[in-house]
């Protein structure tokens, strides 16, 4: 009887490969905005995670962020207007802040036929 003094590591290596990039590309990453919004719960939360994703957020104070910069919510149609129709824009919303804003920024969007956009809420 021969003697077992090796083992070959070489294929547990490579499953181990493909497993790390099955989970790499089948995993969401949420990326956290810099802004504290305390967004409302719902039982769906679908975010876009995408390097031309626009970020527009309104904070407990309704100041109006485009992209982490904070703007004039009467500017917000000038700077949407430029971008192409199927751009995918998160909105994020405190949840403190009046019903009226938010609807005006929905109202922003169907006016530019801007229809790929998430409503960024906490998961319940």
């Amino acid at each position: 009887m021969r003697r077992f003094e090796s083992i070959n590591v070489i294929p547990f290596i490579d499953i181990m490969l493909v497993l790390l990039a099955i989970v790499l590309t089948t995993a969401t990453f949420v990326v956290s905005s810099k802004l504290n919004i305390d967004v409302p719960k719902s039982s769906t939360n679908e975010v876009v995670n995408d390097d031309k994703v626009i970020e527009i957020a309104i904070d407990k104070d309704s100041i109006m962020y485009f992209d982490d910069v904070e703007i004039p919510s009467e500017q917000l149609e000038d700077k949407l207007s430029g971008i192409d129709k199927m751009t995918p824009i998160n909105l994020r919303v405190d949840h403190s802040v009046e019903f009226g804003q938010f609807v005006t920024v929905i109202d922003t969007f169907k006016e530019l036929e801007l229809a790929k956009f998430s409503i960024i809420t906490k998961q319940k």
